[in-house]
């Protein structure tokens, strides 16, 4: 470049530097011959470490109109007037809707088995459900699908003769059984006892049906009808209180004695099992008490 300027660099402060001097830009003179070098040296000015970054306004993006609907002019969708809008029902969260007997989906029909039986010991957890609510109340929880249940945490809240029980419970099951008679069964009742481990080993011999647990001191009994179940947990804690003993269950044959269908259907029987069994509730009766 032939000019003044040849030997001159612009600092980053924007000042100029010729020959290792610095320069005022006003002071700068400008030849007749340098003018496109002045020039390049001002635009490179314009655009130093302290010129503002150049801002630039955004582009409006034009938004796109709304789709209409066929026929109506308007925007899709279309609600419908207020007068045909109708409140959607919402079950209260404090009182939680209990499906009632014929809510349930469960086993309506008996699986029975190809020999004659009786048909008391085949009932179906539909039908006992419907029997149930009737007795007991409407359930705790239920679960009314195929394969669900029913839970009655509190089963003496209707009838207080029921409350001797912890706790009782039907499954949409059939769990078939050939003794004391032949029957299913789906029908669940905790009972709270203490049995001694020297009798527990016997009381689970009884039948098929019981079930205990140590810790909690709560025997199980499954069957098909309360009467059922109350007569078999009697005879359970008859054998615990020494009213009967071992050799009165396998040789009188007290299971079946008890468990007859026509002595389970007799309301008499059924309210004498449930007195004996108040007295557990209450502390047991005295010979209970020796063990």
């Amino acid at each position: 470049m032939n000019s003044i300027y040849s030997n001159c660099n612009w600092t980053a402060y924007g000042e100029l530097e010729c020959n290792g001097q610095l320069t005022p830009t006003a002071a700068v003179p400008r030849g007749i011959d340098d003018s496109d070098n002045y020039s390049s040296l001002n635009r490179e000015l314009s655009v130093s470490v302290y010129s503002p970054t150049p801002t630039v306004a955004p582009i409006p993006m034009p938004m796109p109109a709304p789709q209409q609907s066929p026929g109506t002019g308007g925007p899709f969708p279309m609600l419908p007037p207020p007068s045909m809008m109708q409140p959607h029902p919402v079950a209260s969260m404090s009182q939680p809707q209990i499906p009632v007997a014929n809510g349930v989906r469960w086993s309506s029909i008996a699986k029975l088995p190809k020999k004659k039986v009786e048909k008391y010991y085949f009932q179906t957890p539909q039908n006992k459900y419907k029997e149930l609510v009737t007795e007991l109340g409407p359930p705790t929880v239920v679960h009314p699908q195929a394969g669900g249940f029913a839970v009655w945490l509190k089963p003496g809240a209707r009838k207080q003769k029921y409350s001797i029980f912890k706790r009782i419970e039907i499954n949409d099951e059939q769990v078939y059984n050939e003794f004391p008679y032949t029957h299913n069964g789906f029908l669940y009742t905790y009972f709270k006892i203490k049995i001694p481990f020297s009798q527990l080993s016997q009381v689970l011999s009884i039948c098929g049906d019981i079930s205990y647990d140590p810790l909690k001191q709560l025997l199980c009994v499954r069957g098909m009808s309360l009467g059922y179940n109350i007569a078999l947990t009697s005879l359970v804690a008859h054998y615990i209180a020494n009213d009967i003993s071992w050799y009165n269950i396998i040789n009188g044959d007290l299971v079946k004695q008890f468990m007859h269908h026509k002595r389970l259907m007799n309301p008499r029987n059924q309210q004498t099992h449930l007195a004996f069994l108040a007295t557990f509730k209450l502390g047991g009766p005295k010979s209970c008490k020796k063990n």
